[in-house]
């Protein structure tokens, strides 16, 4: 019935329900407790208990679901994060192919080299492999001997040959530009093989009976993720991070410890250690490896006996071998760090990757104001993927590769030129000098001066795509990997070269390796019979 019907008969029913109820206590039943105006259902009597003898189901209300998964243990999903694998039981192993060493700079052409177990050994302990360089897709690991890796070792053999002039007469006769020292950068796109340069720099140095330190990440150095403390007597005041340097020094220990072992303390430090005459500087490491407050200043006195003048200490101290020094992905390093600290104003302030004592003595090096006495060489690599802005950096490596393209006669590379660069090229007003440094940052921000002298005598190695024969033995090994299933023909690495944006091995590696076996494509008529052309 309408609303306003129901309304004018409210009073009605209240007094049917009051008749109603006066017959019995059962009037409940057929009336209920539900109120009028309401939708819900009326209530029911309970409902008689079970038979004799007949069982119910009972439903008990579960608590919170529990975790049947065992929580990670400290450091485990850093551990899996970072893990490497180096072999793939699934993948051909290639028997045709050399072992790479120290004469392999001399083959002009190019060609595919594995690496040792004690190479590969010492690789990971400086943690010189990377998780997303592919090697888990082949039986060993390998690597391609480009034109850019040549000549590191052709510079390794210069420095290595004036340094044992007199002991090795093989490598008296084949040195080539004799030098001191060497400090460059590598720089390119992403997947350009950066990381993989500094891998083979590493491997050549380790074959020459070179010590090899290694920072694997600027980030670890400048992200706050580990400890810090300042130096006393400092000036501008360094710090120091103890629990990095230990674990430095048992990297710089298990990499270098056939050659750390035969070189020993010319003169006992002057620090409280339980330092005995005649220590082997591996002996001198294991001590600051387990003593983190003294682990910066067992270093610096590790770094002074290995740099010491071969000249100026007793044979029986052991002939200093050269050192190559080494640095990835270092922007996060050209720049302020995540650190901070309270300044007089009780402000707090970010504390300078360069105010970092490792930083600090990598810097030195690199800006050629530390030397090798011995020789050696300094390595730096950027990173495309995983790199911090760093705008003085960038100026400071566009400056160094016009420098460097004057000084040889070559072109300036189109990637190192900048846009301001560009603009100020077309100004009338710019300034003569190619090297000013108005011509490729404006005046009016501000740079960071520090940088742009850790880079002012550096040289540049700018990687690019690999040329047509490059890709090519690439290519054969990893069809004979079993890993691609086409063949190698001309017109088969010029699409993959133009799919990989000519030929960049990162991306070369993604298209051939990774994608281009899902359609293939049988086709007639080719020389040699039926050949297998992927898309």
């Amino acid at each position: 019935m309408p609303p306003s019907r129901c309304l004018h008969l409210t009073p009605l029913r209240g007094a049917i329900d009051s008749a109603l109820c006066s017959r019995g206590p059962r009037c409940q039943s057929s009336l209920g407790s539900a109120h009028y105006f309401s939708t819900s259902s009326t209530n029911s009597y309970p409902s008689p208990g079970p038979a004799k003898g007949v069982r119910t189901l009972r439903l008990k209300k579960k608590g919170p679901p529990q975790k049947a998964a065992r929580p990670p243990e400290p450091g485990e999903r850093k551990a899996f994060r970072k893990r490497i694998v180096l072999s793939n039981t699934n993948a051909l192993p290639v028997k045709a192919i050399a072992p790479l060493s120290a004469d392999a700079v001399s083959v002009d052409k190019s060609e595919v080299y594995t690496l040792s177990p004690d190479i590969i050994d010492r690789l990971r302990a400086v943690e010189a492999f990377k998780t997303k360089q592919g090697w888990s897709f082949f039986h060993t690991p390998a690597v391609l001997m480009t034109k850019e890796s040549r000549a590191l070792g052709k510079e390794m053999d210069g420095i290595s040959g004036e340094h044992l002039n007199d002991q090795d007469a093989e490598n008296a006769s084949r040195k080539i530009a004799i030098k001191k020292s060497s400090r460059k950068v590598i720089v390119g796109e992403k997947g350009s093989g950066k990381s993989v340069l500094l891998l083979q720099a590493m491997s050549m140095a380790f074959l020459r009976g070179w010590v090899v330190i290694n920072l694997p990440d600027g980030r670890e150095l400048a992200s706050s993720h580990t400890a810090f403390s300042p130096i006393h007597g400092t000036s501008p005041v360094q710090y120091a991070q103890p629990a990095y340097t230990s674990k430095l020094l048992k990297q710089i220990l298990d990499a270098n410890e056939k050659v750390l072992q035969k070189l020993f303390i010319s003169e006992k430090p002057k620090f409280h250690l339980p330092i005995k005459e005649g220590m082997s500087l591996a002996g001198l490491l294991e001590l600051g490896m387990n003593d983190q407050d003294r682990a910066w200043a067992v270093f610096q006195v590790f770094w002074r006996e290995l740099t010491k003048t071969n000249s100026s200490i007793n044979a029986a101290a052991g002939e200093r071998p050269p050192v190559l020094l080494c640095l990835d992905n270092m922007s996060h390093v050209m720049t302020e760090s995540q650190y901070k600290v309270l300044n007089d104003a009780g402000k707090l302030t970010s504390v300078h990757a360069h105010d970092l004592a490792l930083v600090n003595h990598f810097a030195q090096h690199l800006s050629g104001a530390a030397q090798f006495p011995n020789g050696g060489m300094v390595l730096a690599a950027t990173s495309a993927s995983d790199g911090a802005k760093a705008d003085a950096m960038c100026v400071g490596i566009s400056i160094a590769e016009t420098r460097q393209a004057l000084t040889s006669g070559t072109p300036i590379p189109p990637e190192a030129i900048s846009n301001y660069s560009k603009l100020q090229s077309l100004s009338p007003d710019k300034n003569p000098d190619p090297l000013a440094l108005s011509n490729f940052h404006s005046p009016f921000v501000p740079i960071d001066e520090r940088v742009l002298y850790t880079l002012d005598k550096a040289d540049v190695i700018r990687l690019a795509g690999l040329n047509h024969a490059d890709s090519t033995t690439l290519m054969k090994y990893w069809a004979k990997s079993g890993m691609y299933r086409g063949s190698v023909l001309p017109w088969n690495v010029d699409e993959a070269r133009a799919l990989s944006g000519g030929a960049i091995v990162g991306e070369l590696e993604k298209k051939v390796v990774r994608y281009l076996q899902r359609e293939p494509m049988v086709l007639e008529g080719e020389t040699g019979g039926k050949k297998i052309r992927v898309h």
